[in-house]
């Protein structure tokens, strides 16, 4: 077994056989505890990947206590970098550089602008067979620097993976991508966890925050950031309060924009209506005590939060932007609004709040939708799949070395 440098957390026992597991490196700049829909994918694929068929690597440029907790899950390796404008990081590079010829990786798998940066030039140095650049969003974040560098890199990727048809577009015709480069795999969800009996969880739930099991409760569950356009959906919140004013609101999740927010709520009379509950890990719990899911984002890929929503047997009513026309069809499962329409927003929460069946039955529909599409075993297989059509194609492969 290799022993473990200062930056590698686990070891592995080199295979004899010629018939070894594929070795994937994941590379992601970090992870905290305001987890987004890249980060929860990349955990869910780590926690289910067949280990008979695939040995995984976690890979980061910076260390955090969610990765301290998760030593044992596969090994992992900290690239150590705060800043490309300090010297030593690019000397870490070509060390990481190092670890990925050492390790003899099949496949390093890229996510956001650092780790690309970095993974890129790495994989180059190590020669590393197949390189998977990931996008899972339309850009919001791009300007003309930082789009230019993407396409400074992605010559050197063999591989782009996205998870919506809007990402897809957006990837072909900003980044100029040609789409037999791209391949879709859409998000998971473990839908067991949406499969709780509804009416005790509702009660549980209900009882902790102090609303009444016969209030209507809307849920958003988002980071608090801009482009999530939280102040639209509490805009809108207050044009339901004055029909509906029992009405309750819940707002899951952390981040820059909740003084801002919070200020906000006061500032419509909402205090009373609006919870801000911050980072939570049971949001499965609070679903199945909710009644309508919000999502009012001004740029998407493809909503995790929309998806488990589905998977709750939530209504959802949610903003034309990225793959979220792809979840949800108008009338169908929920309704879909314009971007920044907080009156659209209102109107299509007060249909749901005023017609309960109908609710219930959009939902169950989107229940459907999700046990088809998104149920994280179809999203595993889909990717230990791609990843064995890519090694399979006979040029990829690392031939392996005797066990020393």
């Amino acid at each position: 077994m290799y022993s473990a440098s200062p930056y590698m957390y686990g070891g592995y026992q080199e295979e004899e056989s010629a018939t070894r597991k594929i070795r994937v490196a994941f590379l992601i700049d970090t992870i905290d505890e305001k987890m987004g829909g890249t980060e929860t994918q990349l955990e869910m694929l780590l926690e289910r990947i067949d280990r008979d068929r695939f040995e995984p690597y976690l890979c980061f440029l910076r260390d955090s206590t969610w990765f301290r907790a998760r030593r044992s899950l596969c090994p992992q390796y900290n690239v150590d970098i705060a800043s490309f404008y300090r010297p030593s990081s690019w000397a870490r590079i070509l060390r990481f550089a190092s670890f990925l010829r050492r390790q003899r990786i099949d496949i390093l798998q890229i996510h956001f602008r650092d780790s690309n940066i970095a993974g890129t030039i790495a994989a180059k140095v190590a020669q590393v067979p197949v390189v998977l650049a990931t996008r899972r969003n339309a850009g919001y974040w791009h300007n003309p620097l930082e789009l230019g560098l993407l396409k400074l890199l992605n010559p050197g990727a063999t591989r782009f993976v996205v998870n919506s048809q809007a990402v897809k577009r957006h990837v072909q015709e900003v980044e100029g991508i040609p789409p037999e480069k791209i391949e879709l795999i859409y998000n998971g969800v473990v839908l067991d966890a949406f499969n709780a009996d509804d009416d005790t969880m509702r009660q549980d739930v209900r009882t902790e925050l102090g609303i009444a099991a016969s209030t209507p409760m809307v849920i958003l569950v988002a980071n608090l950031r801009p482009v999530k356009a939280i102040d639209v959906f509490l805009k809108s919140v207050g044009q339901i309060a004055t029909e509906h004013p029992n009405v309750h609101v819940v707002i899951v999740g952390e981040g820059e924009e909740r003084e801002k927010l919070e200020a906000l709520t006061m500032s419509l009379g909402l205090s009373g209506t609006v919870h801000f509950l911050g980072s939570r890990t049971d949001v499965p719990r609070l679903l199945k005590a909710s009644d309508v899911g919000v999502l009012s984002s001004s740029s998407e890929g493809l909503s995790n939060a929309i998806i488990e929503y589905m998977a709750a047997g939530l209504p959802v009513v949610c903003t034309a932007v990225g793959g979220n026309p792809e979840l949800v069809t108008d009338n169908v499962n929920g309704y879909v609004v314009r971007v920044g329409d907080s009156e659209a927003m209102a109107a299509a929460m007060k249909e749901l709040l005023s017609n309960p069946d109908r609710a219930r039955e959009l939902g169950l529909r989107g229940r459907a939708v999700a046990d088809e599409l998104f149920d994280a075993s179809r999203c595993v297989a889909r990717t230990q799949s791609f990843y064995e059509r890519l090694i399979d194609a006979g040029t990829y492969r690392h031939e392996p070395r005797p066990n020393r």
